[in-house]
């Protein structure tokens, strides 16, 4: 190789935990299936409320109130993931997928949907089965591709397939 040869790529993904309290982070090298990075930071939606019910019942106070929740959330995660490639040695093109999972309020905030279907019985996700989007779609300054785990009912989130799946 030249001296002015182009790395190449590595296959790294970003897995990350949004959860009500905590948001959870990891850099995981795809081909060694090892975690090169790891990053905790509390969710920044809790000044909002501390729960989900509360932050459910703020996004319904105006479009500006659900609008923050939806962007606070996912600066944070675009942070974090900044973080995590710092840390970790990689850079943003080398990521090939970022893997999202939390309870159905917390993947509902990260895709901009509405949450009125969680707020009431029967406390229904507006979808049912894996969501493909783009990070452009959820606010970040770069467009990776980016995979929402199922919601299979109205408490019954994404963070427990993941976890079943053993991501």
């Amino acid at each position: 190789m030249g001296k002015h040869a182009v790395k190449p790529a590595r296959h790294l993904a970003i897995a990350v935990d949004i959860g009500t309290t905590t948001l959870a982070a990891s850099l995981i090298d795809r081909a060694t299936e090892r975690r090169l990075a790891f990053r905790v930071k509390a969710n920044p939606q809790r000044s909002r409320g501390a729960d989900v019910i509360s932050r459910l019942q703020a996004a319904g106070t105006s479009e500006d109130a659900f609008r923050s929740l939806c962007s606070s959330l996912n600066q944070a995660i675009e942070e974090m993931a900044a973080e995590l490639l710092h840390s970790g040695g990689g850079e943003w093109k080398d990521i090939s997928c970022i893997a999202l999972a939390g309870n159905p309020a917390m993947e509902h905030f990260a895709l901009g949907l509405p949450v009125g279907s969680l707020a009431c019985l029967p406390f229904r996700p507006l979808f049912t089965e894996g969501q493909q989007a783009t990070t452009l779609r959820l606010g970040w300054k770069r467009d990776l591709d980016a995979y929402f785990f199922p919601l299979p009912g109205g408490f019954v989130g994404g963070d427990l397939i993941a976890f079943l799946y053993g991501v």
